[in-house]
């Protein structure tokens, strides 16, 4: 009983995402739909593995070219998920070519088992799979597919580093558009910093070392089983957690600057780069229109004459920070204005929030601990002991 709770539990765990994927339709876009193929793809390989750690000999034997396929493909899936949400084209089929080496050796596996009477493939199971030992001669079409299973033993590990750095890559560059636009990235930027990167690197090395050492080693005792269990369940669930709230994507960001686009396009002859700067400092920091939570850089392009383009080369090259960032900066000011409030005056956290322009309080703690180098309440303790 413990050994199959234990071999089943990730399975349940992609299980229950795909399911909320496909049944929430009231936030349906294609990224989800690629995100639930990838968690259908993930339970399919778990329910494989599943199969082998319960001892199912039979039923490893029936599903081995399944597991082939879902052991090449889950990270290759998990890439065009990412695809998905940072590439305007989407998936189109010269990106599906990272699907090849799963679909070929799937099907390499199941012709050859086809050519393989029914002994060899049971001595197969044991002997290669198992690593039981047993001194079967195994035909030809057994040794190519001991060929075959040593190629997915070697190429799972080298389709980790290019997915990673691609899709690292993507993101970053997908974040870097975001904050050029919108002041507020909450919701709408992949967060790398946190559950998102860290969960798939660590689920990425765990497939590698698994694959590397052998499945076999986590067999018996029934208590080794909780080492890649539990490690599965610990790193697929924020994995699940991060894509099913990840409702933006670049097409709505193409959407809004479309929508949005300034009509400006060149600057007057008599432009001067100090009246700029500093008419841009008086609209941010006198007018205060920071506190607009939904403030976008088109707002700014519209009140200081200037195309949207414009305003962000100058808030790079000028200022060396992105549009998100700079009108951060004057929030943080605002809220360490209300923070510096006597403790007669007492301020909540949301009233800060409200005041100051930020999404939410997790945004504010966030984007205050990043700037400030420590949270609100430490700022303020800090501050209330110098004055």
């Amino acid at each position: 009983m413990v050994r199959i709770v234990l071999s089943t539990a990730p399975m349940f765990v992609c299980g229950f995402w795909f399911l909320a994927l496909v049944t929430d339709v009231l936030h349906y876009n294609r990224a989800k739909l690629t995100l639930a193929v990838f968690m259908l793809v993930a339970t399919l390989h778990l329910f494989c593995q599943a199969a082998y750690c319960s001892l199912e000999y039979d039923l490893t034997r029936r599903i081995d070219p399944v597991y082939v396929f879902t052991c090449l493909a889950v990270f290759p899936l998990y890439y065009l998920y990412v695809k998905t949400l940072t590439d305007p084209e989407g998936i189109t089929l010269r990106s599906l070519w990272v699907l090849l080496p799963a679909i070929l050796s799937s099907l390499v596996s199941f012709v050859l088992y086809r050519f393989m009477p029914v002994e060899e493939t049971n001595a197969f199971v044991h002997q290669v799979l198992y690593r039981e030992n047993g001194d079967y001669v195994f035909s030809m079409a057994g040794q190519l597919q001991k060929i075959n299973t040593l190629f997915v033993k070697i190429a799972l590990p080298c389709e980790i580093v290019p997915v990673f750095l691609y899709g690292f890559k993507r993101i970053r560059a997908y974040n870097a558009q975001v904050a050029e636009y919108y002041s507020n990235q909450e919701g709408k930027a992949i967060d790398v910093s946190r559950w998102f990167l860290f969960a798939f690197i660590i689920t990425s090395a765990l497939c590698a070392i698994f694959n590397a050492i052998g499945r076999h080693t986590f067999i018996q005792p029934v208590e080794m089983l909780f080492i890649p269990s539990g490690l599965y369940v610990l790193m697929l669930f924020p994995l699940g957690f991060a894509g099913f709230r990840q409702e933006f994507m670049i097409t709505d960001l193409l959407r809004d600057e479309s929508r949005e686009e300034s009509t400006f396009e060149a600057m007057p002859e008599n432009f001067s780069e100090k009246q700029f700067k500093q008419n841009l400092f008086l609209l941010i920091g006198k007018e205060e229109i920071y506190t607009k939570p939904n403030l976008r850089i088109t707002d700014v392009a519209v009140r200081l004459g200037c195309s949207r383009n414009y305003l962000s080369r100058f808030l790079n090259q000028k200022l060396q920070t992105n549009f998100s960032d700079f009108i951060n900066k004057f929030r943080v000011e605002h809220a360490k204005r209300l923070l510096s409030l006597t403790s007669e005056m007492r301020i909540t956290s949301a009233q800060i929030v409200d005041a100051a322009g930020f999404a939410s309080e997790s945004s504010f703690y966030r984007i205050f601990k990043s700037i400030e180098g420590k949270s609100p309440k430490a700022w303020k303790s800090t501050h209330l002991q110098q004055n």
